[in-house]
């Protein structure tokens, strides 16, 4: 089930038992209290969309999933998702021993190995890291006509704008805990393109 994101609560979530993927390494899925189902978040509303600076890359070899970064402008979503890398440290640091072979001595050196859902670099927006799969559902909107059509990720292009539903797939960790983190994973995606400029936008008086 899909919640908004003022209806989350972090309570209401879980990790399960650690697993190891097709390449060797651990994870431990984050799921839903009682059920096997990753909590899905609609972050924003259907009709404030966020931006998407770039188009979707695999920068990283990840079972074939690509990269797909958001803009975050709010305080609200930045403000959750900090929320959900503390739940995630208190966790790992509750049950240390069962994420590390050799255990971080301190909190502080824990958060050290731990990558942040959102990147903040200098005076650029904060960039909110995701995955996707090249099977995500993505309709695109057409503003004119009121309507939308199914597409697929290859119609994402920079500086697209989007209402993304997000799983929150797994805690992930490499190099025996040098570093670790969260997949945040596109499930969906209700993509608005850029609009690209036209003879007439550029040209005074063009084709008269």
């Amino acid at each position: 089930m899909t919640q908004l994101l003022e209806d989350v609560k972090l309570s209401e979530w879980k990790v399960g038992p650690q697993q190891r993927n097709i390449h060797g390494g651990y994870f431990w899925p984050i799921n839903v209290n009682t059920t096997q189902l990753h909590p899905r978040i609609q972050l924003v509303d259907a009709k404030e969309h966020l931006r998407i600076p770039f188009a979707p890359g695999n920068k990283f070899n990840d079972g074939g999933r690509k990269s797909l970064d958001y803009n975050l402008d709010r305080d609200y979503i930045i403000d959750f998702f900090d929320r959900v890398d503390d739940w995630v440290l208190e966790h790992v640091w509750k049950n240390v021993n069962e994420f590390f072979k050799k255990t971080p001595e301190t909190f502080e050196t824990l958060k050290q190995c731990y990558s942040p859902l959102i990147s903040r670099k200098d005076d650029f927006e904060p960039l909110l890291k995701t995955k996707v799969n090249d099977g995500a559902l993505v309709f695109i909107e057409d503003q004119t006509e009121k309507a939308t059509q199914k597409s697929n990720i290859f119609a994402i292009t920079p500086n697209s704008s989007g209402c993304p539903i997000l799983s929150v797939d797994k805690i992930w960790m490499l190099g025996g805990g040098s570093r670790f983190g969260v997949t945040l994973l596109t499930s969906a995606l209700l993509l608005t393109l850029k609009k690209e400029k036209t003879t007439q936008d550029i040209f005074f008086g063009a084709l008269f």
